[in-house]
């Protein structure tokens, strides 16, 4: 009876070995394919991370500054250009509008006679 308890006891432990080795083998396998798996994300990241920063690039050379800063105060200042512009537009129209208005009062003059 001894016997056959500890037989009985060997084959269960032997079975219970075999079962935790297929689970080893089995969660190897899975670990070698996420591994597999993980390479080609950080594959797939850096190709990402590269065309990034090639957009990066080309936005800063499309928006005439890459650094935020300059970009505002260049900003500012062709703003301040186009007022400065407005206004040297508008004292020539009201200079060229002096000019014009009397010579189209002489030429009322002669008109209307």
């Amino acid at each position: 009876m001894k016997t056959e308890s500890v037989n009985a006891s060997l084959q269960f432990e032997r079975e219970s070995r075999l079962s935790v080795e297929e689970q080893l083998s089995s969660q190897q396998a899975r670990n070698t394919e996420l591994e597999e798996e993980l390479a080609q994300h950080k594959k797939q990241l850096e190709a990402q991370e590269s065309r990034l920063q090639e957009l990066s690039s080309a936005n800063a050379k499309l928006s005439g500054h890459s650094n935020t800063r300059q970009k505002i105060q260049h900003t500012l200042k062709i703003k301040q250009e186009n007022e400065a512009l407005r206004q040297v537009t508008a004292v020539t129209l009201l200079c060229n509008m002096r000019c014009v208005l009397p010579i189209f009062e002489v030429r009322h003059l002669f008109t209307s006679s």
